[in-house]
């Protein structure tokens, strides 16, 4: 399956040029069906160290991405 063969980094790029702006965990699993809750934490993890998402909420994590087609090299106006 292709997602599985994508790196943490890849799923990322593709997801926040889907034109995503807030967004779950579940809301990116339902993106990749094949990833495991493990998997998609650990991309969410990764994401928010590098500062390509934020998170925000408690319980109920919301996440912020910002789509820029120069992604990863530079994300321009980010949701901060």
């Amino acid at each position: 399956n292709v997602s599985k063969k994508l790196t943490e980094k890849d799923r990322i790029q593709l997801y926040l040029e889907s034109n995503v702006n807030e967004f779950s965990r579940k809301d990116y699993m339902t993106y990749f069906k094949d990833i495991s809750s493990a998997t998609a934490s650990r991309d969410l993890k990764y994401a928010v160290e590098n500062g390509l998402i934020q998170k925000s909420g408690d319980k109920q994590q919301q996440l912020t991405g910002k789509n820029n087609s120069t992604y990863p090299s530079h994300i321009e106006n980010p949701h901060y």
